[in-house]
C-alpha cells in the first residue's frame, strides 16, 4: 500500500459539510437532543451471547435466515439497531441493507468476541499457529461438517488509542474459508493478567449449563445450542469450561464473484478482440537526454462499457431486474503508455501492465525503475487507474468513515468492481486495436508483440492483482508485489491506516466497536479484494477462466503491508518457497527451483518481523518500496515472464546484496 500523505492533509474539508459538527455540544447543561436512551441489549435485533456489544459475537447464524432463492439458501437478516451507532453526524446505526444481500458471512472472517479482562497468554499467535490445531488450543474454529480444525491465530486488540478502551478478541483464520460451509467456534481457557481463568457470559453460560434464563432471544436457541454443542465434543472438545461457542455459514463462491464476472463477460464481449475503442489525447516525446529509456509517453481516453451509476467516485453499479449489473452506457477512462526507446518493428515489446499503489494513478506506471526494465527486456509499460481504490475515491472513503455512515463503503468493492474489468479491457486494447495506431507503427509495422501480455502491480497493485490475476482471460503470468490480504487484517497492521482509524475512532466508540466497524467493511469488500478470489488463480479458475501463475515478491519486516498478509494470500494461491527459502512459512511448502507454478519469495532488509500484535510495523526504514528494484527480484521477475519458471536468483537467502 504506497504511502500517500497528500490527501490525509485534506481530511477536514472532506467531513461534516453540512454545518453539523462532529461532537454534542457540552457548553449547556440542557439534554443534548441528538442522544438516545440506551437501548436494550437482549432486544431481537442483538447476538445476546454478549451483551456488552449488540453484534458480539460475530459473524453469528443468529443473523442467518432461510431464503429459498439464494444459492446456498440463506441470507442474512442483521437487525436495524445490531450494528454500532456513530457518534458524529446523523447518529444513527451502520445501515446493514448493502450487507444483508449476502447468503452467509464473509469467507475472510474477522471472527470477534468479547470477554472483559482477556490476555493473550496461551493463544496461539502468529509464531504458532500450528498449536492452533492442537487438542488443547484455547481456541478452536471447526468445519461443522468435516470435524477438521482450521488453522488460525488469537489476539487481543491492541490498536486501541484509549488504553481503558475494551478491547476486542480476535480469533484470524490464515487460509479463506470454505464458501457455503457452516463452522463452530469455541473459546476456552482464556485469563485475565492475575492468570486467573475467566467466567463466560451470563447467556452463555446460561446455554451450557443448561441454565434458566429470562432471556428470549437465549431460550429460543437452545436446541441449536445442544447440536453446536454435540459438534465440539464430536471433535473433542468439552462443553464444560467453554468460555463461549457459537457457529456462523458463509456464503456462496457466486455471492462474492457473480458481481465481476457477470461484468467481465459482458464487457468483454461489447468490445471484442480488439478491445475499446480509445483516443489519443496527448504524445509526449522525450530526447535521450531527457529520457534513456522512454521515446514518448502517450496518454489518452479509452471508451468501455459502463456498469456503474455514473463514472465518477461515490458510484455504485447499476442493477437490472435480474440483480446482477447491467451496462449504463459507456464511459471513458484514462490511461497512459510509455514506448521504450528500444522498440521497434524488429524488437517488438509485449504490453506490460502495471497495478499502482494505495489511492493512487495510472501515471505511477511511468516510474524510472519500470520504463529501464522495459526499455532493456522488450516490454512496454502502461496503467489505467484501480477504479475504487484510486485517487478519486479518497472523499467518498473519507466522508464514509469520518461521519460513521460504512453503508456508504459500498462504493469501493462496487467500483472496484468495473476498476478491476477496466484493467481487463485495457489489456484487451494493448493487444488488440492499439497495435494499429500510428503511434506504435514504424513504416506502417507495428512495435507491439501482441501474442501475450503481462502484469506487475505493487502494494495495491499487489493486492488487487490477486484479483486482477484471477480473472483475466489474457494474461497468463504476473508478478504481485508486497501484497497481502484481507483487508481486515492489513488495516490495523498498516502505517497508512493511520489516519482512518483515527476518522474511526472519531465517529465510534474506541475500542471493540472500531473492530465491528471494519468486519462490516470487510463483508462488503469481499467482492472485489483478493480474499474472495486469490485460491481460484492457479487451481480450481473461476468459470470461464484459464488458469494463472503469480510469484509474491514480499519484504520482511513491510510498514505497509503486512507479510501475515501476503502469506494467506500464499497459502490461498497454493504458493509455494524456492529452496533456500529466507525463512520458514508455516503452511507453505519449499521446493527446488526452477518450479513450474506460483511461488512466494521474501526479502530480507535486517529488520524484525511483523510483531504479532494488530499493530504496523514501526521500526527502522520501511522497506515496502525496495523489492520492486532490486536487481535479484527482477532476474527472477524476467526469468518468469519469459519461461513460467520460478527460480532462485539470490546468492543465498534473499537480501539486498
Amino acid at each position: 500500500m504506497m504511502r500517500r500523505v497528500l490527501p490525509f492533509l485534506a481530511l477536514p474539508l472532506l467531513v461534516a459539510c453540512d454545518g453539523e459538527t462532529d461532537e454534542p455540544d457540552a457548553s449547556t447543561d440542557e439534554p443534548d437532543a441528538t442522544q438516545t436512551p440506551p437501548e436494550d441489549p437482549f432486544r431481537e435485533d442483538c447476538e445476546s451471547l454478549n451483551p456488552e456489544f449488540c453484534a458480539l459475537p460475530m459473524p453469528s447464524d443468529y443473523f442467518l435466515v432461510d431464503d429459498a432463492s439464494t444459492a446456498t439458501g440463506h441470507r442474512l437478516a442483521i437487525g436495524e439497531t445490531t450494528l454500532p451507532r456513530a457518534n458524529v453526524m446523523r447518529r444513527q446505526h451502520i445501515d446493514p441493507t448493502p450487507v444483508n444481500d449476502r447468503d452467509g458471512w464473509s469467507v475472510n472472517a474477522h471472527i470477534l468476541a468479547y470477554l472483559p479482562g482477556a490476555t493473550a497468554e496461551g493463544l496461539p499467535s502468529p509464531l504458532d499457529i500450528g498449536t492452533s490445531l492442537e487438542g488443547g488450543s484455547k481456541t478452536v474454529l471447526l468445519n461443522a461438517e468435516t470435524g477438521e480444525r482450521v488453522p488460525h491465530f488469537s489476539q487481543i486488540d491492541e490498536s486501541v488509542a484509549d488504553e481503558s478502551a475494551p478491547r476486542a478478541f480476535i480469533v484470524r483464520p490464515v487460509v479463506p474459508l470454505e464458501h457455503s460451509t457452516r463452522y463452530v467456534v469455541a473459546i476456552r481457557g482464556v485469563v485475565d493478567q492475575d492468570g486467573a481463568e475467566l467466567p463466560a457470559p451470563d447467556t452463555f453460560a446460561a446455554l451450557r449449563d443448561d441454565a434458566p434464563t429470562e432471556v428470549a432471544t437465549i431460550d429460543a436457541r437452545r436446541d441449536h445450542f445442544e447440536e453446536i454443542f454435540t459438534i465440539l465434543g464430536d471433535a473433542g472438545v468439552a462443553r464444560e469450561g467453554l468460555q463461549l461457542a457459537w457457529d456462523f455459514t458463509t456464503g456462496s463462491l457466486e455471492t462474492d464473484t457473480a458481481w465481476m464476472l457477470s461484468v467481465r463477460d459482458q464487457a468483454l464481449a461489447a468490445v471484442g478482440d480488439d478491445g475499446p475503442d480509445f483516443e489519443i489525447t496527448e504524445v509526449q516525446e522525450f530526447t535521450e537526454e531527457e529520457n534513456d529509456d522512454i521515446a514518448k509517453r502517450i496518454r489518452g481516453v479509452m471508451t468501455v462499457p459502463l456498469f456503474l451509476d455514473q463514472p465518477g467516485g461515490g458510484a455504485v453499479l447499476n442493477f437490472g431486474d435480474d440483480g446482477m449489473p447491467e451496462q449504463n452506457g459507456t464511459a471513458d477512462y484514462p490511461f497512459v503508455i510509455n514506448v521504450p526507446r528500444n522498440a521497434t518493428p524488429d524488437n517488438k515489446m509485449h504490453p506490460l501492465q502495471y497495478g499502482h499503489g494505495l489511492l493512487g494513478t495510472r501515471e505511477q506506471a511511468n516510474a524510472g525503475w519500470l520504463a529501464e526494465f522495459g526499455n532493456e527486456n522488450g516490454f512496454i509499460p502502461f496503467g489505467v487507474d484501480w477504479i475504487g481504490m484510486s485517487e478519486d475515491d479518497v472523499a467518498p472513503i473519507t466522508v464514509a468513515l469520518a461521519n460513521g455512515t460504512l453503508e456508504d463503503f459500498r462504493t469501493v468493492p462496487e467500483r472496484g468492481v468495473q476498476g478491476v474489468v477496466n484493467f481487463a479491457l485495457a489489456m484487451r486494447m494493448m493487444l488488440g486495436g492499439m497495435a494499429e495506431d500510428p503511434n506504435f507503427q514504424v513504416e506502417g509495422e507495428t512495435i507491439i508483440d501482441t501474442s501475450e501480455g503481462f502484469y506487475t502491480g505493487d502494494s495495491q497493485g499487489g493486492i488487487f492483482g490477486a484479483t486482477y490475476m484471477a480473472i483475466t482471460t489474457d494474461v497468463e503470468r504476473g508478478i504481485l508485489g508486497v501484497p497481502g490480504m484481507p483487508y481486515s487484517l492489513l488495516l490495523n497492521r498498516s502505517v497508512d491506516f493511520d489516519p482512518y482509524l483515527n476518522l474511526l475512532q472519531r465517529a465510534f466508540d474506541d475500542g471493540v466497536v472500531i473492530q465491528i466497524a471494519i468486519a462490516t467493511m470487510q463483508m462488503l469488500w469481499d467482492r472485489s479484494e483478493p480474499g474472495s478470489y486469490a485460491r481460484h488463480i492457479m487451481d480450481d479458475p473461476l468459470p470461464g477462466t484459464p488458469s494463472h501463475r503469480v510469484i509474491l515478491q514480499v519484504a520482511l519486516g513491510d510498514h505497509q503491508v503486512s507479510t501475515l498478509g501476503a502469506h494467506i494470500m500464499a497459502r490461498a494461491v497454493g504458493a509455494v518457497t524456492i529452496e533456500p527459502q529466507t525463512r520458514s512459512i508455516w503452511g507453505i511448502e519449499e521446493v527446488a527451483g526452477p518450479h513450474e507454478g506460483s511461488a512466494i519469495v521474501e526479502w530480507d532488509f535486517g529488520l524484525p518481523p511483523d510483531p504479532v500484535e494488530n499493530v504496523p510495523q514501526r521500526m527502522g526504514s520501511d522497506p515496502h518500496g525496495r523489492v520492486r528494484r532490486n536487481p535479484r527480484a527482477l532476474e527472477q521477475t524476467l526469468h518468469f515472464y519469459r519461461t513460467g519458471e520460478v527460480i532462485h536468483t539470490c546468492d543465498g537467502v534473499c537480501d539486498p546484496e
